[in-house]
């Protein structure tokens, strides 16, 4: 179970970091008036959200291994 307790902390550590990345690249966006820069840095803030989600589908199966 030590790896398991080792690799949750490791991917909550990265949700986190994700999060953080979203949230920055998607802030930037609503400050830009550049259309084209703006679609840019939304489509990689939602490339963060999608990572997101997959980070958490991982946490969920290791949550669920006894």
């Amino acid at each position: 179970m030590f790896i398991k307790e080792d690799l949750l902390g490791f991917f909550e550590s990265m949700m986190e970091l994700e999060v953080k990345q979203r949230d920055t690249f998607m802030g930037l966006a609503a400050d830009i008036d550049d259309p084209d820069i703006k679609n840019i840095l939304k489509r990689i803030g939602n490339d963060e959200q999608s990572h997101m989600g997959l980070v958490q589908r991982i946490i969920d199966l290791l949550n669920s291994v006894n």
